[in-house]
């Protein structure tokens, strides 16, 4: 009887190392698969962080090198016909005109700039203030362009 109790007791107590066992098993495979679910999660977001970063930098270098020449281009020639205008309504070189600058219309065609310029008059514009206003800006812009002047009343 005391062997019996004897293999009864070795048994529980096997019985106790494998259900330790399967119990640490179990536990190790949980938290395995916790961890490679947060591993896949930190990949994830570095991934899209990097996506993220190399569109921002594609985005930042298209605008500063294609659209900051353009807008560069329409800045100078709204200045330079504002000025033109101001420059005709002081009465330079005779000018008795009496101008108001409305907006600048450009079109670019392959480093080929058509520019309109919008003006309204309150008096008759001559010839010699026309030709003044369109060499003014062509002088001074750096591209090839072709002003024309168009008047609103």
């Amino acid at each position: 009887m005391k062997k019996f109790l004897n293999n009864f007791t070795l048994i529980g107590e096997n019985l106790k190392k494998i259900e330790n066992t399967a119990f640490n098993i179990y536990k190790k495979q949980k938290e395995g698969k916790k961890g490679k679910k947060g591993q896949l999660s930190l990949e994830f977001s570095v991934m899209v962080l990097a996506i993220l970063v190399i569109s921002y930098a594609m985005t930042s270098h298209f605008m500063d090198e294609v659209l900051d020449q353009q807008v560069k281009k329409v800045g100078d020639v709204d200045v330079l016909a504002k000025s033109a205008v101001n420059l005709l309504n002081s009465g330079y070189n005779g000018s008795e005109a009496s101008l108001y600058f409305i907006r600048s219309e450009i079109i670019n065609r392959e480093g080929q700039y058509d520019i309109t310029i919008v003006l309204a008059n309150d008096t008759p514009v001559s010839e010699n203030d026309k030709n003044f206003l369109k060499d003014y800006i062509e002088d001074n812009v750096s591209a090839d362009t072709t002003v024309a002047l168009k008047f609103e009343n």
